[in-house]
């Protein structure tokens, strides 16, 4: 396992995952007073029911928290002096507090009624269509969006937000037309000019692509995650060198438009949960010394929280703490066993230890629970092949690529079982049979041209078929290790002077990259190519 890949595939808890914690103290009569999930009528005849949630296994200061908000929404409402006004006050009051602990349901029904009584209110309208995205409702996102607009229409982030939802619905034109009209209102929102960078990267005009990805970083410098737009935008015009660059610098901190009324949502925030907010944000600013001090405040106030103790040892991994955050996912694990995120983590450590056989208890735990978590079964088989236990491995990968075939790493490693194993008519029609399908699945390409090209059973080769594949991917990638595969496929057809020239222009290539531990192991190859009749690998 490669040290330096570990963090990008530890899986973190999200601020919706709620914090278990038992409730104290005597029950009260009714689910309105003692947090348990009710519905309240319609105050009005005009408005419509909210569900309230079950908040009774929240922290105790964010449970009594809600269940006050509720009272004097009760209250509002049972008060038959209470002004539309003040009654859409309290909906909306209800509904901020709801949608900053992630009940965005009941957030959503609070914000409409609100909408009801107060129409002219900007804010219900707006957070009312927050709601609804984050509800991953796009339609009626976009349909109570539509109706904000007529109430504000320059309020940019309202503009951006349109622009992805309709992006996400492939309705590209009018998401091109939302983040415009954005810009029109603010002409440096980053968010907007990604948006519109996405779109030209998805319609391959590629150089327009490049310089709205481009125009972002220059705004927004330390949002590493666009480097990923650009490499694939200069790959598409041929620019390989510069995206190879690019997609070295690419990280985890992204582009988010700025949110004032959102944002403001967080001065209601109490108790453990604000210091995860705040670790979670500055996680992805890159800011891991800060994170790691936000979500230790986090624990101490809630000691068994396990969104900070999960998200606090995938920091601590960051800085190099390795048996610090080993810890903190054992200890998560003891508090809630099925806790997948925990046991995850924790298994990838022990194996970066060499601790193989604690690792794959874990993974296995996990895909008893749910047979469909592939990383957990992927690790599993990876877990039998540290062990020496091949069968297994390839027994296992085997099923994962019969159930999800498009996991391509899992017919590599099933392919890679074979080949160690010699049995390569298995081999090749495994890639064959996965090339039919995902043409598009680079390394399955790559690993389909070697072995046409030099496969160690000669009658299964196919020098011209690896030629084509191997010139596919050059003319994609142009990276010297396909061409390395251009000049193999060449040998194989005993095509041996161009195979040599191939071989040459790739060792002058790495040279030129300072890389001369390459060239010279790609020397021996040239002289066979020059020297032996037939060259063939």
């Amino acid at each position: 396992m490669n040290k330096k890949t570990l963090p990008n595939i530890l899986k973190l808890l999200c601020l919706a995952v709620l914090v278990i914690v038992p409730a104290t103290g005597g029950l009260a009569q009714t689910p309105e007073a003692d947090g348990r999930e009710f519905t309240q009528p319609p105050a009005r005849k005009n408005l419509s029911d909210v569900r309230h949630p079950d908040v009774t296994k929240l922290e105790t200061e964010v449970r009594e928290q809600i269940i006050g908000e509720r009272k004097v929404l009760l209250d509002t409402a049972a008060d038959q002096n209470s002004t539309g006004e003040k009654l859409g006050q309290a909906y909306g009051r209800m509904g901020e507090i709801y949608q900053l602990y992630s009940f965005f349901e009941a957030a959503l029904a609070c914000y409409l009624n609100a909408r009801k009584l107060e129409p002219g209110e900007f804010r219900w309208a707006y957070l009312a269509g927050k709601s609804a995205q984050q509800e991953n409702k796009p339609d009626e996102a976009l349909k109570i969006y539509e109706e904000a607009r007529r109430i504000k229409p320059d309020y940019p982030t309202l503009l951006v937000n349109s622009g992805d939802l309709y992006l996400e619905l492939n309705r590209t034109d009018e998401a091109a037309a939302a983040y415009r009209k954005a810009l029109e209102t603010d002409e440096k929102s980053a968010a907007a000019i990604y948006g519109l960078g996405q779109i030209e990267l998805a319609r391959r005009n590629f150089l327009i692509a490049a310089v709205y990805f481009e125009r972002v970083l220059e705004l927004v410098p330390e949002a590493n995650r666009v480097y990923y737009s650009l490499g694939l935008a200069y790959r598409g015009q041929k620019e390989l060198e510069k995206a190879r660059v690019a997609l070295e610098k690419q990280g985890p901190v992204g582009v988010r438009a700025a949110d004032p009324l959102f944002d403001s949502l967080q001065k209601h925030e109490r108790g453990a949960r604000l210091h995860i907010l705040r670790g979670k944000l500055a996680l992805e600013a890159g800011r891991f010394a800060d994170s790691a001090d936000e979500y230790q405040k986090a624990l101490s106030e809630e000691p068994e929280n396990i969104p900070a103790l999960v998200n606090l040892g995938a920091v601590l991994i960051q800085m190099g703490k390795e048996p610090e955050a080993i810890e903190l996912f054992q200890r998560a694990v003891r508090i809630e066993p099925k806790n997948t995120n925990a046991r995850f983590n924790l298994g990838m450590l022990l194996a970066l230890q060499g601790k193989h056989l604690e690792a794959l208890s874990h993974f296995q735990t996990i895909a008893r629970e749910n047979p469909k978590d592939f990383e957990a079964r992927f690790q599993i088989g990876e877990q039998f092949l540290r062990l020496g236990r091949d069968d297994e491995a390839l027994d296992e990968f085997s099923q994962i690529e019969s159930e999800k075939p498009e996991l391509e790493k899992a017919l590599i490693a099933k392919v890679n079982i074979l080949l160690k194993k010699g049995r390569y008519a298995e081999v090749k029609e495994a890639l064959e049979k996965s090339y039919a399908r995902f043409p598009d699945h680079g390394r399955t390409v790559v690993l389909l041209a070697r072995f046409l090209a030099a496969s160690p059973q000669y009658d299964l080769r196919d020098g011209a078929r690896a030629l084509e594949l191997a010139q596919l991917v050059y003319q994609t990638s142009g990276s010297i290790e396909h061409g390395v595969l251009v000049a193999m496929a060449l040998a194989e057809m005993v095509k041996c002077g161009e195979a040599a020239r191939w071989q040459k222009a790739m060792i002058e290539r790495a040279l030129k990259a300072g890389d001369r531990s390459l060239a010279q192991s790609l020397e021996p190859d040239l002289r066979r190519y020059q020297n032996d009749i037939p060259c063939r690998p």
